[in-house]
């Protein structure tokens, strides 16, 4: 709104300097009177293009901010019996869900486990790229600490995870261009889950 005060309040003075200018030239009065009302009624026309201007620009705006994904990703804790097993064991899922108003089309998820300078990339454990219909809620998960391994994790940062930040995040296209957002997670060894970083 300052920009569009500030445009108006140019043209306004533009038009004053114009009329200040028509006082000083040799016309009569019926000339003079006349180019005064064509000069305000250009800057009136002026002004209200400068609004009109500005209420879509306004309104594009607000398009394309409604036409961006929303896309919830978050980290939850679970326990549940190990196949073929009585043991009980942490199971990390994974649930992303788009809350947004359209389809997502090419998301792209990753999850990563960050161990001072080294990264291990928890990889094939998303299809990606997916398409995610509105609403749509999907969950994946895997039991922590036995599949980390199979990740090439090694054993001694399994065993240490508090030590270590679990990264996920997505990315996906949208209007006004490529949207990226990830999620730390830190292991609490006392509780044996994970909390937000």
């Amino acid at each position: 709104m300052r920009i569009l005060t500030v445009v108006s309040g140019c043209i306004c003075l533009v038009a004053l300097a114009i009329c200040a200018w028509l006082s000083h030239i040799d016309l009569s009065n019926f000339e003079r009177w006349s180019l005064l009302i064509s000069t305000w009624a250009a800057t009136g026309a002026l002004v209200s293009a400068a609004f009109v201007i500005h209420g879509y620009l306004i309104s594009l705006k607000a398009f394309v901010e409604s036409q961006k994904p929303r896309i919830l990703l978050h980290v939850e804790n679970g326990t549940d019996q190990l196949l073929g097993t009585e043991t009980i064991a942490h199971i990390t899922r994974i649930v992303y869900e788009n809350r947004g108003s359209v389809e997502c089309d090419n998301l792209v998820l990753s999850a990563m486990l960050i161990c001072g300078n080294e990264t291990y990339r928890l990889e094939n454990l998303f299809n990606s790229p997916y398409l995610l219909q509105v609403g749509d809620v999907r969950c994946r998960g895997f039991p922590t600490t036995t599949a980390l391994p199979l990740f090439g994790v090694p054993a001694e940062i399994v065993d240490n995870l508090s030590q270590c930040v679990f990264r996920v995040g997505y990315q996906v296209k949208s209007l006004d261009g490529q949207l990226r957002r990830s999620f730390d997670y830190r292991w609490n060894s006392e509780l044996s889950q994970w909390g937000i970083a």
